[in-house]
């Protein structure tokens, strides 16, 4: 990932669900860093530049949009009981995941 700055994130950034929309539309998560150990897992991907993270609504848009209704989502919460700060609530999650 890149940041605002166009950089490579040398540290970790900021938690995800702590940013604005907006504010995530900053990062690049287009390619993988080059010369990292993670990029020689992933040797045969190819980056593309200016890829920002989309929305939920509109990955189902482009899905719908393509015709392929036969596309099945397995929508990964990341929740966990020890997750404390790092993650909202179950509550709070569910109720923005249906809006």
């Amino acid at each position: 990932t890149r940041g605002p700055d166009g950089e490579f994130l040398k540290d970790t950034g900021p938690a995800i669900r702590s940013l604005t929309f907006d504010e995530l539309q900053a990062y690049d998560v287009g390619r993988i860093q080059p010369g990292t150990a993670y990029a020689a897992r992933f040797s045969t991907q190819k980056g593309a530049d200016g890829v920002r993270i989309p929305k939920l609504t509109e990955v189902f848009e482009l899905v719908k949009r393509n015709g392929a209704d036969h596309i099945r989502f397995n929508i990964e919460t990341k929740l966990t009981p020890t997750s404390g700060a790092d993650t909202p609530d179950p509550d709070t999650f569910a109720a923005a995941l249906v809006k």
